[in-house]
């Protein structure tokens, strides 16, 4: 996040997942996350996604990145961009989308930098001022289309972390303590966020960084 930009603070980690003041804004998160309890996903289901494309070394084919799941289509054109994908799952193992529909989109989400054992982890959100932003994380990618709202990237052992409000400026950075656990360093962490802005339920583009 650039300075002067947004708001930072700093939680301790894990936090406690924090009730949401709206009702309905509850009612939607929780309608959005079965990000914590994934179930199957069935092949030729429709789905919607936000991340960065990325190609497979050697394959010729392409991937979001921080994630397993492929893409297939006209995806070429936007190697390195961050899109909006819409498409049918036509494989499972790895998760393949057939690409219905692509464009170029802002990146929502980003850890920046990388997080350090007994230091903190950042998590940053760029969006509309006033919607409500959770931020998940896991340490291993996943694959559950959840509607028109997006597509989760996290493994089954996703947890939310932090809660917060995009500020005026729309962009909303929070740190996280890591545990001075040495367990983790050299591990791969994954994390989004989950939005709601009115009635909207957004998920977000994945990141991904090691743990030093």
């Amino acid at each position: 996040m650039a300075p002067g930009t947004g708001s930072s603070r700093e939680r301790e980690f894990p936090t406690r997942p924090q009730q949401l003041p709206s009702p309905e804004a509850n009612m939607q998160l929780r309608s959005v996350v079965p990000l914590l309890l994934l179930s199957s996903v069935a092949a030729a289901q429709q789905v919607t996604l936000r991340g960065k494309v990325e190609d497979v070394p050697g394959t010729g084919g392409f991937i979001v990145d921080c994630t397993q799941t492929r893409l297939t289509g006209a995806v070429a054109p936007f190697l390195g961009q961050h899109v909006l994908v819409r498409g049918d799952v036509v494989g499972t193992n790895p998760p393949t989308v057939q690409v219905a529909s692509i464009v170029a989109t802002p990146e929502i989400f980003e850890i920046p930098g990388n997080p350090e054992v007994g230091n903190t982890m950042r998590f940053g959100a760029t969006y509309t001022p006033g919607s409500r932003v959770d931020f998940y994380f896991a340490l291993a990618p996943g694959f559950q289309p959840l509607g028109r709202s997006g597509t989760a990237f996290l493994g089954a052992t996703a947890r939310r972390v932090a809660t917060g409000v995009i500020p005026q400026g729309g962009n909303l950075e929070i740190a996280v303590r890591m545990p001075n656990d040495a367990a983790l360093i050299g591990r791969d962490v994954y994390a989004q966020a989950v939005l709601v802005s009115g009635r909207q339920v957004v998920i977000s583009n994945p990141d991904c960084k090691e743990i030093r």
